[in-house]
This record gives structure tokens, C-alpha cells and sequence, in this order.
């Protein structure tokens, strides 16, 4: 007779009960500890660009930002639903940072169990507590790319095909999602997670690494084809509301020749 094999549903449900619970006590810490001072330049210039995203201006068009858009939208978007007020950002932040904590929990259980889960996430929160810097788009980007790594170390489990090339094609989503609140940090994870697949290509070839499955072609397709996605979405906007100018003056042209000197 065949072993049962385990009902993977009913194991999902209480780790998912324990990321909940994660999320929670995370985002009540954040905001227990949380500065209550106002960064006048990072987290002003957030709350100032969500303000005038909200008025209807456009990013790069109508206001200089070092940043990608999604902070921004996002921030505006709550404003719109709930006030223009200092609370909304700060809930934001705080949410965004939960996640992180959450989602660092959701990937070591399956490596490590519950308790050392439970002590990486508590230093996880208390960690973000101290750097502070709230309403950075760092945070977004971390969030992001946290889950792109998850969703592709689930993906080097499966065998090359209509199961696994999803699972790449969402990871590199989430890659270039991480792109849309800072360009700059989803383009090194972009290269970084084409790496990953070249690193465990060669491994599972050479036979003395922990890959089963060798990433094919179309894996690396898939991963590139959705990290491109986004950012593609995201430049045909730029071109049609007339920021694409501004975009790369912005992002290429002003930082080379300031921040490089």
C-alpha cells in the first residue's frame, strides 16, 4: 500500500493562522516603538508627492522624485479613502513593515520550524523599529523582494514545466513590482534573481548542489518575461501622460552627473 500523502491544505492553514498572528504583534510593535518625529526629507517628500498625486499632478512630469511611483500612488490613494492626514502614512509604514516581518516567518517555517520562525520575525520587527525612516520606499521594495525570493526558491522545487514556469513568471512580477518603489533596487534584484537561476542551473548539472530541478529556458523566460512587465506598463504610462522626459532626467541624467561626483 502507498503511504498517505500529507493534506498540505491542513498544514497551510495554521501556518498561515502563525504569519497572521506574525503580521499582527508586528505591526503593533512598530507602531508601539515608532518615532513619533516627523522626517522633514525623506518622509516629507513621500507625503508631499502623495499630496500632489492626489491634486492630480503626475510624477516626473510635474515634480522632480528619486523614487518609482507606487509609494506615491499608494500614499494618495489612502488619502483619498481615509484623510490627508499624518496617521494614514504612518499606518502605512507600519503595515508595509508587518509584512516584512510576515513574510520572513512564511519562509523559514518550512526550513526551521515555528519557534526559530517566531525569534526571526521579533528580531525582524525590532530591527525595523530601529532604522527608522518612515514612509521610505525601501521598505515597499524589501517587501516585494522578499517575496520574489520566496516564490522562486518554491519554484526551483518543481521540474521544469507548466507547473514550475508560473511560479518564475510570479517572482519576477514581484521583481519588477519592487522596481515601481524603487527603480534602482529592482533592477539589482532582477539581477540578482537571474543569477539565482544560472547558480542552480550549474549545480544541478555539477551534481553537488541542494537544486533537484534545473531551471529551463523557459523558466528563464518566464522569470525575466514578468520581472519586464511592470516596468514596461510602467514606461508606456510615462510616455503617454508626457513624463518619460522627466523619468530619465530624473532616474539617469541629473543622478550621473551629481550623485556620481
Amino acid at each position: 500500500m502507498l503511504p498517505r500523502q500529507p493534506k498540505t491544505s491542513n498544514m497551510a492553514r495554521p501556518a498561515s493562522l502563525s504569519a497572521a498572528l506574525v503580521f499582527s504583534f508586528s505591526v503593533a510593535l512598530i507602531w508601539a516603538m515608532a518615532d513619533r518625529w516627523i522626517n522633514v526629507y525623506d518622509e516629507g517628500i513621500i507625503l508631499t508627492g502623495a499630496m500632489r498625486v492626489g491634486a492630480g499632478e503626475a510624477i516626473h512630469r510635474d515634480f522632480t522624485a528619486n523614487y518609482g511611483p507606487a509609494q506615491f500612488y499608494l500614499l494618495a490613494g489612502l488619502f483619498e479613502a481615509f484623510g490627508r492626514t499624518m496617521l494614514v502614512g504612518r499606518l502605512l509604514d507600519a503595515g508595509i513593515r508587518g509584512a516584512i516581518c510576515a513574510t520572513i516567518f512564511s519562509m523559514l517555517v518550512p526550513v526551521v520550524g515555528r519557534v526559530p520562525s517566531w525569534i526571526a520575525a521579533g528580531l525582524s520587527a525590532l530591527w525595523l523599529v530601529n532604522v527608522g525612516n518612515a514612509g521610505y520606499p525601501i521598505y515597499g521594495a524589501l517587501l516585494a523582494m522578499l517575496g520574489a525570493a520566496w516564490l522562486m526558491s518554491r519554484a526551483m522545487t518543481l521540474p521544469p514545466g507548466p507547473r514550475a514556469s508560473p511560479a518564475y513568471a510570479a517572482a519576477g512580477t514581484l521583481t519588477g513590482i519592487a522596481a515601481l518603489f524603487r527603480y534602482d533596487l529592482g533592477f539589482f534584484a532582477c539581477v540578482a534573481g537571474t543569477a539565482a537561476l544560472f547558480v542552480s542551473h550549474a549545480w544541478h548539472w555539477r551534481g553537488d548542489g541542494p537544486i533537484r530541478y534545473a531551471p529551463s529556458p523557459a523558466c528563464f523566460a518566464a522569470y525575466l518575461g514578468g520581472s519586464a512587465l511592470p516596468v514596461a506598463l510602467l514606461l508606456s504610462a510615462y510616455a503617454l501622460t508626457d513624463a518619460l522626459g522627466g523619468f530619465i532626467h530624473d532616474v539617469i541624467v541629473f543622478p550621473s552627473g551629481h550623485y556620481a561626483a
